[in-house]
């Protein structure tokens, strides 16, 4: 048995576990990461290189 049917025989045998591993990851995580803090612009600043002032931005309904 060559090395490369070698591999191909484990990758069949691994892949299955391997997608169940990562749906069962993907479906026992929340759906947000973001702390529950809501946002106050009145305070928040960015750095400077970025550009944004949120003094100068208007709201938009």
């Amino acid at each position: 048995m060559s090395l490369f049917q070698s591999l191909r025989s484990l990758a069949r045998r691994v892949t299955p576990f391997v997608g169940a591993a990562m749906l069962v990851s993907a479906c026992s995580t929340s759906e947000s990461t973001a702390p529950n803090i809501p946002s106050n612009p009145a305070v928040e600043t960015y750095a400077a290189s970025t550009g944004v002032v949120i003094a100068q931005m208007t709201k938009v309904n």
